[in-house]
């Protein structure tokens, strides 16, 4: 999760973000305290992931996948993990949390980036 108010954070650091002891809903808490009396417009924030496969060719291959949203107020919806009762998606009106699996799985950056890769390997007849 990378938060453009918040300067990029959590980032690298989403699973660990506010200290290694903190649930999922704690963070998710922490993340609210920190947006607060933010407006909307500087409520930006995306989903990134990125998939390296090493051994098809001499130098490792990369495909990103990005889900753009924003942060809401409060939380929202009781599926799903992490940060996704506070995540709404570009172009839709709920949290990743109070979509279905396979609704939240079709526009993910974890699904766009294994599309990416899975094509790669298409392409370039590896599988």
């Amino acid at each position: 999760m990378v938060i453009d108010y918040l300067n990029g954070e959590p980032g690298i650091f989403s699973a660990r973000y506010g200290g290694k002891n903190l649930s999922d809903d704690q963070r998710v808490d922490l993340v609210l305290r920190n947006m607060n009396g933010v407006e909307s417009i500087q409520r930006g924030a995306r989903f990134i992931s990125v998939i390296c496969g090493i051994g098809f060719y001499k130098e490792p291959l990369f495909s990103e996948g990005i889900m753009e949203g924003f942060i809401s107020d409060t939380k929202d919806g009781i599926n799903g993990f992490g940060y996704d009762p506070i995540f709404i998606p570009v172009g839709k009106n709920e949290t990743t949390a109070s979509m279905s699996k396979d609704e939240k799985n079709n526009i993910s950056h974890r699904r766009k980036s294994i599309d990416k890769f899975l094509k790669m390997l298409i392409t370039d007849k590896i599988i």
